[in-house]
């Protein structure tokens, strides 16, 4: 009885004291019970432990479908994922496989076609023939238009070549004259004057060697330009007799459509 009297004493607040705080106005005239044993102290945290773990599961249930949306979405990123890299790894292996069987399609495509209807098969492979006529005559053209290069790169060459031979004579005659003025100077007795022609002899007659070199220089490019032309004529003959053996083909497969259409009538389903 005596503990209790004292412990209310002690949460008692002086009416001197609460006049001076205000917050005791709101508190009340007593001080609130200390919490004083472990035990307490315990259930208390096991109190907040709990209430934590009962709104965790109320947030888990809210957003479990979010959750599962968000699972889904990482599961079909990694699938891709790995398929795209699948992919990307054998790429090689799979563009080979479908060119074969896209080879093997159009084959057995082709083979129905003539098994089923031979002026089909016909009208096929004039039209390939069409199409080879049609890429000889291109080759024709390009290597006929080299051949012409050649040619006149060659013309060129040597009309080059003439006139260096042209120059390197001239040049040669010139040094020829200096170096008689030389020798005549030197006769004379004029020393310098015989020393400045001569220097001009030598000077002309290297202009003239030099020449002279790059005249067999054109000479032998033209040689070179016109053999790629005899080179480039002899190919160009070998397309030409292509083409003819292309229009023969195309005109007998022509022929060979134009009488089965007007003698042979398909079977009977």
């Amino acid at each position: 009885m005596t503990t209790s009297n004292n412990h209310s004493l002690a949460n008692t607040i002086p009416a001197s004291l609460k006049s001076q705080l205000p917050i005791f106005q709101v508190i009340g005239d007593k001080l609130p019970a200390v919490v004083k044993t472990p035990e307490a102290k315990k259930t208390f945290s096991a109190l907040i432990f709990w209430v934590l773990m009962i709104g965790g599961v109320i947030a888990f249930v809210k957003y479990l479908p979010l959750l599962l949306e968000y699972a889904q979405k990482s599961v079909l990123f990694v699938l891709f994922g790995i398929v795209f890299i699948v992919l990307l790894m054998l790429a090689p292996k799979i563009i080979s496989v479908l060119h074969r069987l896209g080879t093997v399609l159009l084959f057995k495509g082709e083979k129905a076609i003539i098994r089923n209807n031979p002026i089909e098969s016909l009208q096929l492979l004039s039209r390939e023939a069409k199409d080879t006529l049609k890429r000889v005559k291109e080759k024709i053209a390009n290597v006929d238009g080299v051949r012409i290069d050649m040619i006149q790169s060659g013309v060129t060459a040597q009309n080059a070549a003439q006139e260096k031979y042209t120059f390197a004579k001239r040049f040669t005659t010139e040094a020829g004259n200096l170096e008689l003025k030389g020798k005549e100077a030197e006769q004379a007795q004029d020393r310098e004057k015989a020393n400045a022609l001569s220097r001009d002899a030598k000077e002309t007659r290297t202009k003239a060697f030099l020449l002279g070199k790059e005249g067999e220089a054109e000479e032998q490019n033209a040689r070179s330009y016109a053999q790629y032309a005899n080179q480039f004529a002899k190919v160009l003959e070998v397309l030409k007799d292509n083409e003819s053996a292309a229009r023969i083909y195309v005109s007998t497969l022509d022929s060979s459509i134009s009488i089965i259409n007007k003698k042979w009538k398909p079977p009977a389903k």
